[in-house]
Order: structure tokens, then C-alpha cells, then sequence
């Protein structure tokens, strides 16, 4: 009986120490969000797991948006059903996702989101450098 609460025990341990790495993680990833440029999205803009997450919300009105481009305001990010406008767009957890326009803050916290919203462990979040 002492054994097996001892055993117990020491796998509760080890199961704390691998949540806390786990979530030491998670916190890395959604600090770190690297910048890319232009090219990087030229580069995988045909990949079925690549999109470009816009959040200054809509098209400029003089061009068309590409299919791997999707339009979300920071507010529709924060909402209830921002998992169902991502999963309309096709956004899983195996994406790859490049956030564009607003500030620094705007799009770290919009990565924090995404990664909070999606499985993190595969999704891929970066920063568009701002544009010339």
C-alpha cells in the first residue's frame, strides 16, 4: 500500500514537471513571434496550409484578395465565435499563419490568440514586416 501511494506520487511529480515544460513552451512560442517579409509569403503562397491573416479588416478596395488571405479585425479575434471564423476560413492547427497590419502589440497579441484558440503545438505564427 505505501508503495503504490509512494509510486503515485512521484508520478504526479514528474506529470507536474512535464506540464510546466509543456506550458514554459507555450509561453516561448507565443513571445517569440518572428518577423518575415514579402517574399517568405510569395514564397508559400500556394500551400493549402498557408495563410495570411490580415487584421486591418477588409481589402483594400483597389485589389482582390488572394485565396490564402483572410480579413479579421482584432475584435473578431477576441470574440465568442472567433474559433468558427477560423475554421470557415479553413484555419486548423497544421496551419501556417503570417499576421499583417497593426501595430507590434496588436499582432503579438493577435499570435497570443491564435495560439490560445488553435492547437499550438503545430501552428505556426508569424509577423509580417511592415510594408515599404
Amino acid at each position: 500500500m505505501r508503495k503504490s501511494v509512494f509510486l503515485m506520487a512521484v508520478a504526479g511529480v514528474f506529470m507536474g514537471f512535464g506540464w510546466r515544460a509543456d506550458y514554459a513552451a507555450k509561453m516561448r512560442k507565443m513571445e517569440n513571434v518572428e518577423t518575415v517579409g514579402a517574399a517568405y509569403v510569395t514564397e508559400r503562397a500556394g500551400r493549402k496550409d498557408f495563410f495570411v491573416v490580415d487584421l486591418r479588416g477588409a481589402p483594400a478596395a483597389e485589389r482582390t484578395p488572394a485565396a490564402f488571405e483572410v480579413f479579421l479585425t482584432s475584435a473578431q479575434l477576441e470574440s465568442p465565435e472567433a474559433a468558427a471564423l477560423l475554421k470557415r476560413a479553413g484555419i486548423d492547427s497544421d496551419a501556417e499563419i503570417v499576421l499583417r497590419g497593426g501595430t507590434e502589440e496588436q499582432t503579438a497579441a493577435a499570435a497570443k490568440r491564435l495560439l490560445t484558440l488553435l492547437n499550438w503545438n503545430s501552428l505556426v505564427v508569424k509577423r509580417l514586416a511592415a510594408e515599404p
